[in-house]
């Protein structure tokens, strides 16, 4: 079977959109931003299903990987909008989490693992990135738990919050391992 030639800058600018519309609804709660975000996930899975099916056992093994990590972040991401989706609201306590940080680093590292044959991997500069992310889901945890306490009606939106910074939090521990593992394989050559 021939390989789907994909424009993988196609893949970051669905990525980007993905982030920049989570983002807009973080701070707005707009709706058209959730159908953004329905969107490109649904560009982005069907671009990777496309390229992986295409790939099979001619492809390279380090694009392979990449794109079955892609397709595997695109899900959680996917998840995360149907959290988000549940929260309506635009309370003043979000003011105090910053989302849209975490995401942005999320972004710039995904930029990297999809551009990963293009530049050398820094390790440190991903790990360093993804003690970030768990720093500030660690604050916002913080942040939620107060929330809660002023008023357990709050229980399902902090609960959604919670969700949304543990799979930010897995997808920058998931990023570290890929590199890590892509690391090894350049090592290896």
């Amino acid at each position: 079977m021939e390989e789907v030639p994909i424009d993988m800058s196609l893949i970051v600018k669905e990525f980007e959109s993905l982030i920049l519309s989570s983002k807009l609804y973080m701070n707005e709660r707009a709706e058209e931003e959730i159908f953004i975000m329905k969107k490109n996930i649904l560009g982005l899975n069907q671009m990777l299903d496309a390229v992986i099916s295409s790939s099979g056992e001619g492809g390279s093994s380090k694009k392979l990987i990449v794109l079955r990590v892609l397709k595997k972040i695109t899900f959680k991401l996917q998840t995360t909008v149907h959290l988000l989706e549940q929260i309506k609201s635009c309370k003043p306590f979000y003011r105090e989490m910053d989302i849209p940080k975490m995401v942005d680093i999320l972004l710039n590292n995904i930029r990297s693992l999809i551009n990963y044959e293009e530049k050398s991997l820094v390790f440190e500069n991903i790990e360093s990135d993804s003690k970030a992310i768990s720093s500030l889901e660690e604050q916002h945890r913080r942040v939620l738990i107060t929330f809660l306490m002023q008023d357990w009606v709050n229980l399902t939106e902090v609960m959604n919050l919670m969700r949304v910074g543990e799979i930010y939090k897995g997808i920058a521990e998931e990023l570290v391992d890929i590199f890590l593992l892509m690391k090894l394989l350049e090592e290896r050559q």
